[in-house]
C-alpha cells in the first residue's frame, strides 16, 4: 500500500505513463505450501494460508483504486507438479490445480487487472526436467474457459537455448480470449548479454 502510494505520486508527476498500473505479483498459495510445509501438514495447512492471504488481497483492493491496479498470480511449482517431478497432497495434479487457480482469479474484483505468470524455474529439479508446452496451453485455456472474468495477460515460459519448432506449434493450441494478451518469457539468466540479445 505504502508503495502504491509513492507510485501513484510518480504517476501524477508525469514519471509514469498515464495507462500503467501498479502491479502486484504474487505466488500462488500452493508454492510455500509445497516448499516450507511438512508433507503430512499440507492439506490442513493450505486452506488457513489461503484464506489469509485472501483476506491480505481484500486490504490491498480496500486501498487502492482498483482501475490502477494490477493482480499477477506467479506459479512455478504447480508445473513441477504437473510433469510429475514434485508430489501433490490431492489425488488428481490437473484438476486441483485448475481448481486453485481459478478460484484465486475469481478473489480478484472485476476492473482489477489479472494476470498468471507460468513459471519453469531455475532450480535443479526444474532446470533438469524439459520445457513442454502443453501443460502451458492447457492451463491456460483452462482458466480461459472457467474464470468467469477477464483474463488479461498469460506469460509462458520459452527455452531459447535451441529453437524448438514443436514447442511454438503446440502454442497454436492456444484458445485464449480476445482481450488476453500473450507474453513469451524468451530470457534466461544464464543466457548473459550475448545471448540476450540472440
Amino acid at each position: 500500500i505504502s508503495s502504491y502510494q509513492a507510485f501513484a505520486r510518480r504517476k501524477r508527476d508525469g514519471h509514469i505513463p498515464p495507462g500503467c498500473r501498479f502491479q502486484v505479483a504474487l505466488p500462488t498459495p500452493l508454492a510455500p505450501i509445497a516448499a516450507f510445509v511438512a508433507p503430512e501438514d499440507q492439506a490442513g495447512v493450505e486452506p488457513l494460508y489461503e484464506e489469509r492471504m485472501v483476506h491480505e488481497l481484500a486490504g490491498i483492493f480496500d486501498h487502492i483504486p482498483h482501475d490502477q491496479l494490477a493482480i499477477q498470480w506467479d506459479t512455478n511449482f504447480e508445473f513441477a507438479m504437473l510433469d510429475g517431478v514434485m508430489p501433490t497432497w490431492f489425488d488428481d495434479p490437473r484438476a486441483g490445480i485448475v481448481e486453485r487457480l481459478v478460484r484465486l482469479g475469481r478473489s480478484v474484483p472485476a476492473g482489477v487487472q489479472l494476470g498468471y505468470h507460468f513459471c519453469h524455474g531455475h532450480e535443479s529439479h526444474h532446470r533438469d526436467r524439459p520445457y513442454r508446452a502443453q501443460p502451458l496451453v492447457d492451463m491456460a485455456n483452462a482458466l480461459s474457459l472457467s474464470l468467469g472474468r477477464s483474463l488479461d495477460w498469460v506469460h509462458l515460459p520459452v527455452q531459447c537455448h535451441a529453437v524448438d519448432l514443436p514447442f511454438f506449434e503446440t502454442l497454436a493450441k492456444l484458445r485464449l480470449r480476445p482481450e488476453t494478451r500473450l507474453y513469451l518469457g524468451l530470457l534466461d539468466p544464464s543466457d548473459g548479454e550475448l545471448g540476450a540479445r540472440a
